[in-house]
């Protein structure tokens, strides 16, 4: 048995079946589940992900080699790009 790269889950992302979130060396990934992959295929080969990606509505995201956090349950790994978190004191 390999022993698995670090990685840091993300607090409330086990709630997702179809994947979570976790992060490696800084950088922030999802796992997208086998549970998930025919979902993620459609998305993909429909044209719905480059549609709303183009149009604002949905964060872009590239697959990546990246090894995933939970090898068993793994379809794919892919790195969104990070949205920045805007805070003001008041709120």
């Amino acid at each position: 048995m390999t022993t698995p790269l670090s990685a840091s889950p993300l607090g409330a992302s086990f709630r997702d079946l179809a994947g979570f979130l976790f992060t490696r060396d800084g950088t922030l990934y999802r796992q997208i589940n086998r549970a998930c992959a025919d979902n993620y295929a459609l998305l993909n080969t429909s044209g719905l992900y480059d549609r709303l990606a183009s149009d604002g509505l949905l964060i872009p995201h590239t697959e990546v080699d990246e090894p995933p956090a939970d090898p068993d349950r793994a379809f794919k790994v892919i790195r969104s790009e990070r949205v920045p978190f805007i805070s003001y004191p008041y709120e």
